[in-house]
């Protein structure tokens, strides 16, 4: 069985990969890495490092993935699985989590879900909205500020993206707001050997939202 480790996003918990545990039980042993309690990149990654089985398959998502290449350029793993993530942020992005990083005092949690989270989906109808918002809430303001202010750096990884000797794959969401097919391809382009896949009618949050082709994919890429 292939140890597998799955890194969320911010604010999200292994429920996020519900389906995919779910469903590649037949060949995976799933770890769930929780960077929730540590205030820097740096000390999640250092945790992550040491808890790492040998020969392992990194899944991250969005902040996850993220984590994930700054920890396979320190480390070799065996196959990295990158979704909906960045190595390299912008602008945008920094004022995006500034402002974030403030609403949780000024409006609450709840507030800034209720407006954030319908644009992370393709489908602004769909229930699965109303779950993730009441999922998010399952975690309190102070983890959100510390998870904010340790992206407030801004960390540029392009240049540790050429260290990671992994196979590497890189799951695009067409209709994902925070990163671009752009910033995927720029990953791509520095990883050594590095795939790269578009997810159709899909937003940030792909493993929920297309959840049969994000295991799909996960099973094809670490069975080959």
């Amino acid at each position: 069985m292939q140890k597998v480790v799955f890194i969320p996003g911010l604010g999200e918990t292994g429920k996020a990969f519900y389906h995919q545990i779910g469903n590649l039980g037949d060949m995976i042993d799933p770890i769930i890495f929780d960077y929730d309690a540590f205030e820097t990149t740096d000390a999640m990654v250092g945790q992550l490092v040491e808890i790492l089985p040998t020969d392992c398959t990194l899944v991250g998502h969005s902040m996850g993935g993220f984590l994930a290449q700054k920890c396979a350029a320190q480390i070799p793993v065996k196959n990295l699985i990158l979704i909906n993530t960045w190595a390299k942020p912008t602008y945008e992005f920094l004022e995006q989590n500034k402002m974030a990083f403030e609403a949780v005092d000024e409006i609450g949690l709840e507030a800034m879900f209720k407006h954030q989270t319908p644009l992370l989906f393709y489908d602004k109808e769909s229930q699965l909205i109303q779950d993730s918002i009441k999922a998010l809430l399952e975690k309190p303001p102070e983890v959100y500020k510390r998870l904010f202010h340790a992206l407030s750096f801004g960390e540029d990884l392009s240049a540790h993206l050429p260290k990671i000797t992994a196979r590497t794959l890189i799951i695009h969401g067409r209709h994902d707001v925070l990163f671009s097919q752009e910033q995927h391809q720029h990953m791509q382009n520095l990883i050594p050997g590095a795939k790269m896949t578009i997810i159709e009618e899909s937003g940030h949050v792909s493993p929920i939202e297309q959840p049969q082709a994000v295991t799909a994919l996960l099973r094809l890429f670490i069975g080959e």
